[in-house]
């Protein structure tokens, strides 16, 4: 029955642990960007809140030394970062747990740095996952986490659809983040903006997979479509597209932000 159907959010989240892909604007490029904001390096105890598939979790401890704890909400995440991370030899310096961001399962002031990317706007209460995001930072640590954001005030067709399709709500680039943060108890709180395309939105997407990875994708979604009413609802939903859609990067694009935790 429809209402026992699942949310949007949670069809596009498990459709990606499917495929194996997990989704965030601006790619590796953007992951190196925001670890420079953060000023991570070897000595650094790294929390990364809604882990995905592991592949920023394990570029951070392969290219940057640091120590790393992944969490995502979805098992079938959580599996496929710790599979990453053996592949990569890095299981000694990672680790991964299946968690809710709203409730960590750690003790106060344990991470040096609290790392997330495109999870805090599919949150029904954001500003519960950055107090606790707080919460197991030391006095002095850092937050940085990368959200979509409008541009500028998108058609109204195209926000309800991106809305409709992803089961997120994305704010204007400075339009909400900054109050939440404060809100949560962080201070010095700064954004970066950034433009992007859908051609190198593609590319970056293509760095976290091999044709191992593709081939799953791509059997996976028929396979998801056909034996899932859920997925097929969703499939069905991003076809009646606003024809604003072809103008998405001139409104939509993302914000790199950074806050930190003081006494």
């Amino acid at each position: 029955m429809e209402a026992d159907s699942k949310e949007p959010r949670s069809v596009y989240f498990d459709l990606q642990a499917g495929w194996g892909v997990s989704k965030h604007i601006g790619g590796a490029a953007a992951t190196r960007e925001l670890a420079s904001f953060c000023s991570i390096d070897g000595s650094s105890n790294v929390l990364v809140a809604g882990c995905g598939n592991g592949f920023s979790a394990c570029m951070l401890a392969r290219e940057l030394g640091c120590k790393v704890v992944g969490v995502d909400i979805n098992p079938a995440m959580v599996e496929r970062s710790i599979q990453r991370a053996r592949k990569m030899g890095l299981a000694k310096r990672t680790a991964f747990t299946e968690a809710d961001a709203t409730a960590l399962p750690f003790v106060e002031e344990q991470f040096d740095v609290v790392f997330s990317e495109s999870v805090n706007s599919f949150m029904l209460s954001p500003v519960s996952a950055l107090r606790e995001y707080r919460r197991v930072l030391v006095e002095g640590g850092r937050l940085g986490f990368n959200e979509c954001v409008w541009l500028s005030p998108p058609p109204a067709g195209l926000k309800r659809y991106m809305e409709r399709v992803t089961g997120a709500r994305f704010l204007g680039m400075h339009d909400g983040w900054d109050a939440l943060l404060w809100e949560a108890g962080f201070e010095s709180p700064s954004v970066s903006i950034r433009r992007m395309s859908i051609v190198r939105q593609w590319q970056s997407e293509g760095e976290q997979l091999d044709a191992a990875d593709v081939a799953r994708a791509w059997l996976g979604l028929p396979r998801a479509i056909f034996t899932n009413a859920d997925s097929r609802r969703w499939m069905l939903s991003t076809l009646a597209m606003p024809p604003s859609i072809v103008r998405l990067f001139h409104y939509f694009g993302y914000g790199l932000f950074t806050a930190t935790k003081l006494a």
